[in-house]
């Protein structure tokens, strides 16, 4: 008895609360910069005490939304419902927060738990009309902060110009365009057949538990069914300087895995050419920054870019290859790596030499 109790209750966490991917927290990754944005925007203390504490989670999803890196997926219940929506073929959509009572498409908690994303998606099929709740009385008032975030990065990533073209904002002093379905009939559509809609919108993603980039795919996938109607959005995007040398650090710690390098051909094979290609995946990077700041060269930084999100942006990096492994020299006169260096040699801290790590 003991057993069915436990799992129907992590199955109830599962089905309604936000979930951790450890693997993609920045606090994960590195300890030099902590991130403690859920811990400061959660009003229930969830992540108070560094493992989530999802009983005391009211489900409002903000955290999701907010996470630097979409370590925080949404519930699947959640998900489904947004995947449910993307599918439609309707041009129009109407989202509402949950202390209105007008017809909608999709009502949420709180309207920070809509990730800018979500909003682009939805924007590009036709208009996105957002129905806003009295924020003055409500206990989530704090996080009101949070949606003007996401509404800034819309309009950033569209164009002002477009996105007030595409975005309809209706206060909750005003009242709610008429719409076609009434309220019954538009949560029966939203829910009905959500599963299999999945492979129509997300067909590289069959998954019912979808990460935290659900929203980041689903705009893909539109953008790249437009083809060549697609707009440019504009992005934080790393941009390598001069400085970057090709180490590959920051590939390996990205946790979308939106960086890659390459080794470049020469006269001397790949592995010895001393040429590298730093490619950015555009719709993959969150701007979590983690690339930014873990360089110990700053061989990189984050800068705003107006870019096909499809489109990898590719940077060609020359520098002076390691005689040893291949990989980047520092330009030592043994011309070692610091790793084939300390394998073979004395080690740096005999040779009073700086040691990054």
């Amino acid at each position: 008895m003991s057993m069915l109790r436990d799992y129907l209750t992590r199955r109830l966490v599962f089905e309604n609360h936000p979930a951790l991917e450890e693997t993609r927290c920045l606090n994960r990754l590195q300890t030099r910069s902590p991130c403690s944005v859920c811990r400061e925007l959660c009003p229930q203390g969830v992540f108070d005490a560094g493992t989530p504490d999802w009983t005391r989670c009211d489900s409002c999803g903000v955290c999701a939304a907010r996470c630097p890196s979409r370590a925080i997926r949404p519930a699947a219940m959640v998900s489904e419902k947004i995947l449910a929506l993307a599918a439609r073929t309707r041009t129009a959509t109407v989202i509402r927060c949950a202390r209105r009572e007008d017809a909608a498409d999709l009502s949420v908690p709180c309207l920070a738990a809509l990730p800018w994303e979500l909003l682009a998606r939805l924007a590009l099929d036709g208009t996105l009309t957002v129905l806003e709740g009295p924020c003055a009385d409500c206990p989530r008032r704090p996080l009101q902060v949070h949606w003007e975030k996401t509404l800034t990065e819309l309009r950033t990533a569209l164009g002002a110009e477009r996105a007030a073209s595409l975005l309809r904002l209706v206060s909750a002093q005003e009242s709610a365009p008429p719409q076609g379905l009434s309220r019954r009939e538009a949560f029966s559509r939203l829910l009905s057949g959500s599963r299999a809609a999945a492979a129509g919108v997300l067909p590289e993603d069959r998954s019912l538990t979808p990460d935290g980039m659900l929203s980041r795919r689903l705009l893909a996938w539109r953008l790249k069914q437009q083809g060549a109607e697609a707009p440019a959005l504009t992005l934080p995007l790393p941009q390598f300087r001069a400085a970057c040398n090709g180490c590959g650090l920051c590939t390996r710690l990205c946790p979308s895995e939106a960086l890659h390098r390459l080794s470049g051909a020469g006269d001397g094979g790949a592995e010895r050419s001393g040429v590298w290609h730093m490619a950015v995946i555009p719709w993959r990077c969150t701007g979590c920054d983690l690339c930014a700041s873990a360089c110990p060269r700053g061989g990189l930084e984050l800068e705003a870019r107006c870019v096909d999100l499809l489109t990898p942006q590719v940077h060609t990096v020359h520098g002076a290859a390691c005689r040893r492994c291949g990989q980047p020299a520092d330009g030592e006169a043994d011309g070692l790596c610091a790793a084939c260096r300390a394998e073979t040699g004395t080690p740096a801290f005999l040779r009073r030499e700086k040691v990054l790590f």
